[in-house]
């Protein structure tokens, strides 16, 4: 502007713009921080807009990808399994809904014979979607390969059982066998106790060999079993005998389910033996059930004859009570007696 005496006038306006430069700068910066990660994010990841047609993929899916895809095509239509309508659908209600999903496994067929195994998720965001895809094949056929080798395991496991089975009943028979020709009684009655014990123990075999579980048998179904079997032995005594089970669902590792079974064993077989003697009518109880999540509790009773008062059952002569006490001993259990009413055992082991 000119004044009167002839000077120029300069007007201006001088602005501080550091912290416009400084945010542009940081914005620049994480711009370029978020094209890197996208970029070489080694996961397979594309964008697209709400129609599904793709703005943007990244190098990881170049590198991985046999056919480039162009930008505009259409995600599960055009390009990535074409013409998998169910993974175009579910692209759709995701970015409709707004809802983000995740995908395990889908196929990503490349030609007739090769064939990709993909765990997919869809996220949305307001202006589409974003899909990343990590190639599991070598996790799934690992896992298909794992899987057929525990198969042919718990075959030769359920193989094992029958021939271990079918090799107790062959010595049970030759037992039986033996026994037709022995005329003293006393002896005749061990070779039975011992047919019995060898029948329990063929018992588990038995069931793991007719279980999904290869580890662990239903000792409910176990006790039932065991239990019929014993009254066939001693058919004569047991037609007024009665018995009350209540047994949980226990599920007890072969490690402890034979020990188990032989103690229920030898402590039937000497109820018939001796507290039902010279007795018609009877009541036995077995009863189980867990203490903790850990521990459980065998009970075995009877209202037959009063246990001997002067006989300790640790330090008895006799082999079936002998057993009973190792065998506890030999699952980390314990046992005790309580004789006021009727003979009583109580059994408590970790399981």
């Amino acid at each position: 502007m000119k004044l009167e005496n002839g000077n120029t006038l300069w007007q201006g306006v001088l602005l501080n713009i550091t912290d416009q430069k400084r945010t542009e700068e940081q914005i620049k910066n994480k711009e370029a921080f978020s094209n890197a990660l996208f970029e070489y994010n080694p996961v397979e990841t594309v964008v697209v807009d709400k129609q599904g047609r793709i703005v943007r993929y990244n190098n990881s899916l170049l590198e991985n990808r046999s056919r480039v895809p162009e930008i505009g095509s259409v995600m599960y239509k055009d390009y990535a399994a074409k013409h998998n309508l169910e993974m175009y659908h579910t692209l759709m209600n995701c970015i409709k809904n707004n809802e983000r999903k995740v995908v395990p496994n889908t196929i990503y067929r490349k030609g007739e014979e090769s064939e990709k195994h993909l765990h997919v998720t869809i996220a949305p965001f307001p202006e589409g979607a974003i899909i990343t895809s990590r190639d599991i094949t070598k996790q799934v056929h690992a896992e298909e390969l794992l899987k057929q080798e525990i198969e042919q395991k718990e075959l030769l496991i359920k193989e094992i059982n029958h021939r271990v089975k079918n090799n107790f009943a062959l010595v049970s028979s030759l037992l039986a066998i033996q026994q037709q020709n022995i005329e003293d009684k006393k002896v005749r009655d061990i070779f039975e106790e011992a047919q019995n014990r060898i029948q329990s123990i063929a018992l588990v075999h038995k069931l793991l060999y007719n279980s999904e579980n290869l580890a662990h048998i239903d000792f409910s179904t176990y006790i039932n079993s065991l239990i019929r079997q014993l009254r066939g032995g001693f058919e004569q005594e047991t037609d007024q005998i009665t018995f009350n089970l209540d047994i949980q669902n226990v599920a007890v590792d072969i490690a402890k389910a034979i020990p188990c079974g032989l103690i229920i064993n030898e402590l039937i077989t000497n109820v018939f033996k001796h507290g039902f003697k010279d007795r018609d009518t009877g009541v036995i109880s077995v009863k189980m059930n867990y203490l903790d999540d850990n521990q459980v509790k065998l009970t075995v009773s009877n209202d037959g004859n009063p246990f001997p008062a002067d006989v300790d059952f640790r330090k008895t002569q006799t082999l079936g009570l002998q057993l009973v006490t190792n065998l506890v001993e030999q699952i980390g259990g314990t046992i005790e007696l309580d004789k006021s009413k009727g003979t009583t055992f109580f059994i408590t082991f970790n399981i």
